[in-house]
């Protein structure tokens, strides 16, 4: 059996295609994919309203078979706080202060890795006094009883992703709450 230069050629350049798929996929399928939800958590020092970020890991059983994997993501927020019926704005550019458990750091910036959660921590409660949580110690800023939306800016890489999320702050802690866990994200 004789083979033309042309047909080795032609061989080999299909084997090097097949090696290159994954890389291809990688690189399309394995970019950070975040979700959003809407949590709270109460512990001993009170409660807290959090926007839960979930960098989704990969689904498809074919593309974690050729080694696809889902990559980590740094991401930064910031947000602005705005009374409901009056208009009334009562904060602009709050740094968001973030949390990532598996990692244990807190600040300005985290990592959401695969099948992990950063948390977002909008508001903090404490014997019924709340506050607007800044990333920055020195700004401490309360809020009164009412109803309010964050609006919420998410900045991963050039991806920015706007959120609306609604709460209402009481004088009882655990009244305090987000009116839904949804969070419906605009990515711009």
């Amino acid at each position: 059996m004789h083979f033309s230069i042309d047909t080795i050629i032609g061989l080999i350049a299909l084997g090097i295609g097949l090696m290159a798929l994954p890389t291809i996929f990688q690189m399309f399928y394995g970019r950070p994919k975040l979700m959003f939800e809407a949590d709270d958590f109460t512990g001993p020092d009170g409660r807290i309203l959090v926007l839960a970020i979930k960098n989704q890991p990969i689904k498809s059983r074919f593309l974690r078979l050729i080694g696809v994997e889902r990559e980590a993501g740094d991401v930064i927020a910031f947000f602005d706080i705005q009374e409901l019926g009056t208009g009334r704005i009562l904060t602009r550019s709050v740094t968001g202060l973030l949390n990532c458990a598996p990692l244990r750091t807190m600040g300005l910036q985290a990592r959401a890795l695969p099948n992990f959660t950063v948390g977002l921590t909008v508001i903090s409660t404490r014997e019924g006094s709340a506050q607007i949580v800044d990333a920055r110690p020195e700004k401490v800023m309360p809020i009164e009883p009412g109803h309010y939306v964050a609006r919420i800016a998410i900045v991963r890489g050039q991806n920015t992703y706007r959120i609306d999320q609604a709460f209402r702050v009481a004088n009882a802690d655990h009244e305090t709450i987000w009116d839904q866990r949804n969070v419906v994200s605009i990515l711009q």
